[in-house]
């Protein structure tokens, strides 16, 4: 897991997403499970209702990604139609049809 999580990293930093930043944040194993996350930062696009501002995300990666799709939650406030009022997303893609060979 943590060699395809390098990975994905790497490729961001060398092809970053317009007005995306990821940091990881690894803590450290308990005795029955590691947890790994990322916090990331959407800068708001010019020319949307969501230009100017900067919303934080936590994302939390199972142990057994990629077979399984990471949680996403919006840490910041944000009125949109794929983002409840806990900040998670509900885009189906995300969960029912995860797959394997979508990334990050």
């Amino acid at each position: 897991m943590l060699k395809r999580v390098n990975k994905e990293l790497r490729d961001h930093e060398l092809q970053p997403a317009d007005g995306v930043h990821i940091k990881p944040t690894l803590f450290p194993p308990n005795e029955n499970t590691a947890r790994h996350s990322l916090n990331a930062f959407i800068v708001g696009p010019e020319g949307s209702p969501y230009e100017g501002g900067l919303f934080k995300l936590f994302i939390e990666l199972p142990n057994d990604y990629p077979f399984r799709p990471s949680r996403i939650n919006y840490l910041t406030k944000v009125y949109h139609p794929n983002i409840n009022c806990n900040g998670s997303m509900s885009l189906r893609f995300l969960y029912d049809e995860w797959s394997p060979a979508l990334t990050m």
